[in-house]
């Protein structure tokens, strides 16, 4: 079944979490890597990453360690 947005924003951040699963996956990134990248615990890593509460600066610390990028472009 399909995921169900409520907003285009909602939609967007739900993209970049599952880019940042894939990711993780293909490189083997454990969860404790991940929390260790950002600073927090794998429990809290675990947590923030499936409540998808982690900040900007979080998550663009992320992406730097996948090696993946996020463009930003006006519609």
């Amino acid at each position: 079944m399909p995921k169900v947005y409520l907003t285009e924003a909602k939609r967007l951040e739900g993209h970049i979490y599952d880019s940042l699963a894939r990711a993780f996956a293909l490189l083997g990134i454990t969860q404790t890597e991940a929390g260790q990248a950002i600073g927090i615990t794998q429990s809290g890593f675990s947590q923030a990453f499936n409540g998808h509460t982690l900040g900007v600066d979080q998550l663009c610390e992320l992406l730097e360690l996948t090696g993946l990028t996020l463009c930003i472009v006006s519609k």
